[in-house]
């Protein structure tokens, strides 16, 4: 069935979003907005993840997207091939530094939601919060199908991030003057997180990539660059290791 819910607007899309998210009470939850078309399989294809998986364990499930036009002509044939995010993120170093997973790429149990809400105010974006969240107490599955045509137009509120638009060389040098902004994000991010996952360990467990991450993070400067070496941080080489090092 469909349910409307009226709101006065002007929200944005995150606050849009958790309080959508808010009214969800079924055991499968995936996001959609109006720049978003579905292949005619998408759930079916994604939901076969979840099965033989333990329903008590957070698990997300997110495949590839095919970028296209207003018209739904094809830019780009994956998102993950053409971008700088990386289709191997499912650990809590992988989004450190920003995030890898559209929200509308993803299909996640009700323990997942159980796990990353409530989605703080003054939170980035809900998709980066909720993949940094399982993260640290589930499981993150990548399905390496393009089942989203996502629309890529000026009136996307965020649009598709991190696709080359210059020389790998030029991009790196240009990456440096965004440390500081960076640097707030994931200092802002990781505060938020630590209040959280303090919370949430009395109902889930903390997964082994997430003691290891707070292990690195709480250490020194070669404990932090140990594990951004092993991370997949979304963004150009520079601007990670010197946001990681800086942190």
């Amino acid at each position: 069935k469909i349910q409307i819910h009226l709101t006065s607007g002007g929200n944005g899309a995150m606050r849009n979003f958790r309080r959508t998210l808010s009214y969800c009470t079924e055991e499968f939850i995936a996001l959609c907005d109006q720049d978003d078309y579905w292949v005619s399989d998408k759930l079916e294809k994604m939901l076969q993840k979840f099965e033989g998986k333990d329903s008590n364990i957070p698990i997300l499930v997110f495949s590839d997207l095919q970028i296209v036009d207003g018209s739904l002509n094809q830019i780009h044939a994956s998102f993950f091939t053409s971008s700088s995010k990386s289709s191997l993120s499912k650990k809590p170093q992988d989004f450190f530094v920003n995030n890898h997973i559209p929200g509308c790429a993803m299909l996640f149990n009700s323990s997942a939601k159980k796990c990353f809400e409530p989605i703080p105010d003054n939170v980035k974006m809900h998709d980066w919060w909720i993949a940094y969240m399982v993260s640290f107490f589930g499981e993150i599955v990548y399905l390496d199908e393009p089942l989203i045509k996502y629309r890529q137009h000026s009136n996307n509120t965020i649009g598709a991030p991190g696709f080359y638009r210059h020389s790998i060389l030029l991009s790196e040098i240009n990456s440096i003057k965004h440390v500081p902004y960076a640097l707030h994000n994931s200092r802002h991010m990781l505060a938020l997180l630590k209040e959280a996952v303090n919370i949430k360990k009395t109902q889930f467990p903390l997964n082994p990539d997430g003691e290891y991450f707070w292990h690195c993070v709480n250490g020194g400067v070669l404990s932090r660059f140990r594990l951004f070496r092993k991370s997949h941080s979304g963004e150009r080489y520079l601007m990670s290791l010197l946001t990681w090092c800086l942190l």
